[in-house]
C-alpha cells in the first residue's frame, strides 16, 4: 500500500464476487478523503509487485523482473510499459524503482547471466535512456537521484557508491560506502561507517571533511547548519551523539549516553 496527499494505492486480488476464485490482481486508487475507489488496473495473477511510486500526474507500477507500467494517476489508463525481460529479483533491496519528473530508475538481473543493471527510462515515454551494468560478481543494490547525478550502490567484495550523470549514465566519481548509509542535503553527501563519517561534494565526490566516528545503522540527520550523527570512539557500542558544523565538520558538542543508542532522528516541521 502506498499513499499521497490525495490518493491511496492498494494491490489486491480481483474477484467477480466473494464466492468466486480470483481472476488476477489489481492496483486500485482510493480517494484519500473518502476511501471511495477511483479506478482499478488489472494485472495477471502471477505478477509480483515490488513497489508503486508516484511522480506528478503519473503512477509507476513496478513488477519483479524490471517491468514498469506507467499509469495516468487520474484515470488509471496505461501510458506506457517497459519490460527488460530480466530475471525476477529484488535488486534494490525492496526499492525497485525511483521516479523523478524526467526519469524512472529501475533495476534488473539479466536472464543471460548473474550481472545486474540499472536502467534509466524517459518518464514521459518509457524509452530507455541509458543503462549501467554491473559485473558478474557484483550487484546494483540501490539508487538515489540527486540533481544532475544519480548515486548508485554496487556490492561485490565491498560496497561502493557511484555517481552517474542523470542524463547520460556517464560515471563521474566513486567512493567506498553504501547508498543505504548516506544522507544527501543540498550539494553535500554524508556517508557513515563504524570508524568514520565523511562529507563529500555531490558534484565532484571531493571530500570536504571527515570525523573519526560513525554508525552506518544510524543515518546522519542534517539541518541548515548542523550534522548530527551517532558513533563510538573507543567503545564497541554507539553511545555518543555528535553535533558537527555542516560545512566544515567541526565538533560543536557531544552527548554521551549511558547505554547504546538505537535511533537518531530529528522531528519534522510543518
Amino acid at each position: 500500500m502506498q499513499a499521497t496527499d490525495s490518493a491511496v494505492y492498494v494491490i489486491k486480488e480481483n474477484r467477480r464476487s466473494k464466492f468466486e476464485a480470483p481472476t488476477g490482481k489489481g492496483l486500485s486508487r482510493l480517494d484519500a478523503d473518502t476511501g471511495k475507489p477511483r479506478w482499478n488496473y488489472a494485472l495477471d495473477s502471477s505478477a509480483v509487485v515490488n513497489n508503486v511510486v508516484s511522480s506528478g500526474d503519473t503512477v509507476y507500477l513496478c513488477l519483479s523482473g524490471a517491468v514498469v507500467h506507467a499509469l495516468d494517476a487520474a484515470t488509471g489508463q496505461r501510458r506506457w510499459k517497459f519490460n527488460q525481460d530480466s530475471s525476477p529479483s529484488n535488486v534494490f533491496n525492496g526499492v525497485t524503482a525511483i521516479a523523478t519528473r524526467e526519469s524512472v530508475y529501475v533495476g534488473g538481473i539479466s536472464k543471460k547471466g548473474p550481472a545486474s543493471a540499472l536502467y534509466a527510462l524517459d518518464a514521459a515515454t518509457g524509452q530507455r535512456r541509458w543503462s549501467y551494468p554491473s559485473t558478474a560478481d557484483s550487484v546494483i543494490n540501490g539508487a538515489l537521484p540527486v540533481g544532475d547525478i544519480v548515486l548508485v550502490g554496487k556490492s561485490d567484495d565491498g560496497n561502493t557508491v557511484l555517481a552517474l550523470d542523470a542524463a547520460t549514465g556517464k560515471r563521474h566519481w566513486s567512493t567506498p560506502g553504501s547508498v543505504g548509509d548516506l544522507t544527501v542535503a543540498e550539494d553535500m553527501v554524508y556517508l557513515t561507517d563504524f570508524d568514520r563519517s565523511r562529507a563529500l561534494d555531490a558534484a565532484t565526490g571531493k571530500e570536504r571533511w571527515r570525523f573519526p566516528a560513525g554508525d552506518p545503522n544510524l543515518d546522519p540527520q542534517v539541518t541548515d547548519r548542523t550534522v548530527y550523527l551517532a558513533g563510538a570512539l573507543k567503545s564497541k557500542e554507539t553511545r555518543h551523539v555528535y553535533a558537527l558544523g555542516r560545512s566544515d565538520g567541526r565538533k560543536r558538542w557531544t552527548y554521551r549516553a549511558t547505554a547504546e543508542i538505537e535511533t537518531l532522528w530529528l522531528p519534522s516541521h510543518p
